[in-house]
């Protein structure tokens, strides 16, 4: 069994559902991790860049709530509106607007 499998049980064991990473051949040396992620459920989420990765990990912690009603989304970057909005398991989302 390799280091990289043992991680992947423990993140299993954990409880974790996603990982969110950034490709390039700085996690070149990950390679045996995302082997050993292949043959778990947990899912792998790639992102452009690290702003990215924080934000869709955002996003998957409002769908893992117990409640979900409504989201706001304060941001004017047009791709994260449309990701809030197509990922979001929620019965409305509320982009750029403050409550008065």
């Amino acid at each position: 069994m390799k280091a990289s499998d043992l991680f992947v049980k423990a993140l299993e064991r954990e409880g974790v559902e996603y990982v969110f990473g950034i490709p390039g051949e700085e996690n070149l040396d990950f390679l045996d991790f995302l082997d050993s992620l292949s043959r778990s459920t947990i899912r792998l989420i790639l992102t452009r860049h690290e702003q990215a990765a924080g934000f869709r990990a955002a996003l998957a912690e409002v769908n893992d709530s117990a409640f979900g009603l409504q989201a706001g989304v304060f941001t004017r970057d047009l791709y994260k509106m449309q990701d809030a909005w197509d990922t979001l398991d929620v019965g409305g989302v509320v982009i750029g607007d403050v409550p008065s």
